[in-house]
């Protein structure tokens, strides 16, 4: 199906996969098209306490890694000089980044912000990683670099890893569990907002043609299957896009969900007048296929709901680049 916005998205949220779990597809705020979900580490989490609410965790493999909102933390250690015979400042490095490779100077900043939404929302929220997770996805990233090492036909491990990597194996390990545990981090806070706020999933297609849409909508009722359809739209219409969206929250800013909030109930919503993502004149249809109610208790309350959701739904690309995107701490559109 058709990307929307192109650029850096699917770079963006393969860097979140970094060791041990591949995240790949390709998604946009407005319009994410496809979305490849790929199995999360679980485990059995933290104990309850004598009230039966789960405390916040921490972890001690070597050295400590508290498991809370500041995993998505990038202190500003300001314009600090690197080592080495040359005097430079860290800001060249960036500036070099931008300058040779714009994109992917453009993808790490992306991260940044998402990791800066993403750490306030679990703040705000009190979400964690169980343990058990985190010493399984860990334990899963180690074994996948070590099966790449004996696949390479090298002996030497270490070498394999200053090689590779440019970093000795015991750092490497640390840096890799870290990866694991903010990739955990990110997956449990979005699926809380889905869980406390109420989800809805839906197809979502935007013509400049009406007519176009019309027709659409009446092969759909007619039992026609939606990719195909889709696909012929596009080429008559090279403006138009759409796809099926991963889960949204109800009280998302996504322009669709505009429309959803006023229909009860599932099923097709014939198109209706929409701007499209740089505000020219057109029209939208929307099939809601799910809907799930909001869930007011707190994160350590419903942390094994998580738990299992994730092992069975594990959080795909589109719904990574969906929180980053969406506005979430802004007004809404209706």
């Amino acid at each position: 199906m058709r990307r929307v916005l192109g650029g850096g998205g699917a770079s963006i949220l393969f860097l979140l996969s970094c060791a041990g779990t591949r995240i790949e597809g390709v998604g946009s705020g407005w319009d994410p098209t496809r979305h490849d979900l790929v199995q999360e580490g679980s485990g059995l989490g933290a104990a309850p306490d004598a009230k039966g609410v789960q405390k916040i965790p921490s972890i001690a493999e070597g050295e400590s890694l508290s498991l809370g909102a500041e995993l998505l933390s990038h202190p500003d250690g300001g314009d600090r000089r690197l080592e080495g015979s040359v005097s430079l400042r860290a800001h060249q490095v960036a500036d070099l980044l931008e300058e040779l490779e714009p994109n992917r100077f453009r993808q790490l900043v992306q991260l940044l912000i998402l990791d800066a939404k993403i750490r306030v929302y679990a703040k705000e929220n009190g979400i964690f990683v169980p343990p058990s997770d985190l010493r399984l996805a860990a334990k899963r990233a180690w074994a996948h670099l070590q099966r790449k090492f004996r696949r390479s036909g090298l002996r030497d491990f270490e070498a394999y890893c200053w090689r590779n990597f440019g970093e000795s194996s015991e750092i490497l390990r640390k840096k890799s569990r870290l990866a694991e545990a903010r990739r955990l981090l990110r997956s449990y806070a979005l699926r809380f907002r889905l869980h406390r706020e109420g989800s809805v999933t839906f197809d979502f297609v935007w013509s400049r043609s009406k007519q176009l849409l019309s027709r659409f909508h009446q092969r759909i009722q007619s039992g026609a299957s939606f990719a195909p359809l889709l696909r012929n739209l596009l080429k008559e219409d090279p403006s138009a896009r759409g796809g099926h969206l991963p889960p949204m929250p109800l009280e998302g800013g996504h322009r669709a969900l505009r429309l959803i909030r006023r229909k009860k109930g599932l099923g097709a919503i014939p198109p209706q007048p929409m701007k499209g993502p740089d505000g020219e004149p057109g029209f939208a249809w929307v099939r809601i296929l799910a809907r799930k109610p909001g869930d007011s208790r707190s994160f350590a309350e419903v942390w094994p709901l998580l738990q299992k959701d994730l092992a069975r739904n594990p959080v795909g690309a589109g719904e990574l680049e969906l929180f980053l995107q969406d506005g979430y701490d802004g007004g809404r559109d209706g």
